[in-house]
């Protein structure tokens, strides 16, 4: 994926000049966590969230937003791949980029977490000097305050500080939405109380060993919210010392990423798998077939690969309809998988194609009743849009090893069969014959 896809285009620009006590409003008013400034000679910089942590501790709150902002803005391509933003994040050791066209125009801004790269470990450095120095946060004015409640109170991240024996002292709005916990339901408590079981101790052990040797940790953790449900976060774990070494503090900040853990599982097993049918695609098979051969292989046992085409299912996609046609697809995947043992393999080519592979066949002689008991499941009829259908098939089948050594030879063998079969008329299975199908249907 390129920049433009995930960056940011709620652009706010503020001008060099404008006050800073009033940078915290316009955050909530544009829901962003960062700004760009426009500077005197027209180029831009920007402010984020952790420039107004840092205004809170420099006692300094009526600067302009120009004085607190980073010049210039370090911007990239829209055209970009992820990749190349997240290489120029590391490099320069930034959050925020700009966002370009093509005419070098300012589109938008991206962050670091807009990729999941990283987490807020800097910000979270902020809030651990911000604890350090609670004392002298103590005595600034009901203004400053405020300011400082409104940062921790309106990150979109949840965040939660507990004492050096892991008891929780207070959490964030953000924590509570993610976790579905209030703060009077946790504080007190240990974190545990978020654990979902995913976890062995083993993980926790290794966890905190981390923390107490190097001072932070960060990963993923399978946790469980209020109502039950899991949930994964990313999550960043920082230790907070006194002069002399000892923890006083825990900080915590963490991203729900459970819809985009969902996401790129679905599109893992969509790489393996039809779309329509859930089947094994042809990848998926290859795979298999390849280690089922080596299984044979290696315990002289043989294995069947059968291939199997829908005669009339064109006709019938055409006369009923193509969602008809769908439907008649997935419940000829079901019937396909009755028929055959939870350690075979049924695939979907693509199109009418199916192919079974069955693995520890025995002898060659079982293979025609497996085969005929698919053809009759096949065509049993069924009722699509109200109206009863038959469909009929054609199956070749190979035999490893006499029929090849490899998966593409099988699968374009067992093919060239179930081309012989086909012109025999419907509902017919044809053995691999070498001599006669090692030229593929499409020269003959």
């Amino acid at each position: 994926r390129d920049v433009k896809s995930v960056f940011g285009r709620n652009l706010l620009i503020l001008p060099y000049t404008m006050p800073a006590s009033s940078v915290i409003l316009e955050m909530q008013r544009g829901n962003v966590d960062a700004m760009v400034i426009e500077g005197p000679d027209g180029g831009h910089g920007i402010l984020t969230e952790r420039d107004v942590v840092k205004l809170i501790g420099s006692g300094q709150p009526d600067v302009s937003v120009g004085q607190l902002a980073t010049f210039p803005l370090m911007s990239i391509p829209a055209s970009s791949s992820l990749y190349q933003a997240r290489k120029q994040f590391i490099e320069n050791n930034i959050r925020h980029l700009g966002v370009s066209d093509d005419d070098g125009d300012l589109l938008g801004l991206i962050s670091f977490a807009d990729i999941l790269a990283n987490i807020e470990s800097e910000y979270i450095r902020e809030l651990e000097e911000m604890l350090k120095e609670r004392d002298e946060v103590l005595a600034i004015s009901n203004r400053h305050l405020r300011l400082a409640a409104t940062v921790f109170e309106s990150t979109h991240e949840g965040i939660f500080v507990t004492d050096a024996d892991q008891l929780i002292e207070s959490v964030n709005p953000a924590f509570t939405m993610i976790t579905g916990y209030e703060a009077h339901q946790v504080i007190g408590k240990k974190p545990s109380i978020l654990a979902s079981g995913t976890h062995d101790a083993a993980f926790y052990e290794s966890m905190y060993k981390t923390l107490a040797l190097v001072g932070h940790w960060q990963g993923e953790i399978w946790n469980r919210r209020r109502d039950g449900e899991i949930y994964v976060e990313w999550i960043t774990i920082n230790a907070v010392k006194d002069d002399a070494g000892q923890v006083l503090n825990y900080v915590s900040i963490f991203s729900d990423i459970t819809n985009r853990k969902a996401a790129e599982e679905k599109m893992s097993f969509l790489a393996q798998h039809d779309a329509l049918t859930s089947l094994p695609n042809r990848v998926l098979l290859e795979d298999r077939l390849l280690r089922a051969i080596s299984h044979a292989e290696r315990n002289n046992r043989k294995l069947a690969v059968i291939f199997i085409d829908l005669v009339d299912f064109k006709k019938i996609n055409d006369s009923i309809g193509h969602h008809a046609g769908d439907q008649l697809l997935q419940i000829v995947a079901q019937k396909l998988s009755a028929c055959v043992r939870s350690e075979d393999t049924v695939a979907r080519l693509g199109g009418d194609e199916f192919v079974v592979l069955l693995e520890e066949i025995g002898v060659k002689d079982n293979i025609p009743l497996v085969v005929t008991k698919i053809l009759d499941a096949v065509s049993r009829p069924v009722v699509l849009e109200g109206q009863p259908v038959s469909v009929r098939s054609s199956i070749g089948i190979s035999v490893y090893p006499e029929d090849g050594q490899d998966a593409d030879d099988l699968i374009r063998h067992a093919d060239a069969a179930m081309y012989r079969a086909k012109m025999q008329g419907p509902n017919t299975f044809c053995f691999c014959t070498p001599l006669v199908d090692s030229e593929s249907p499409d020269s003959r």
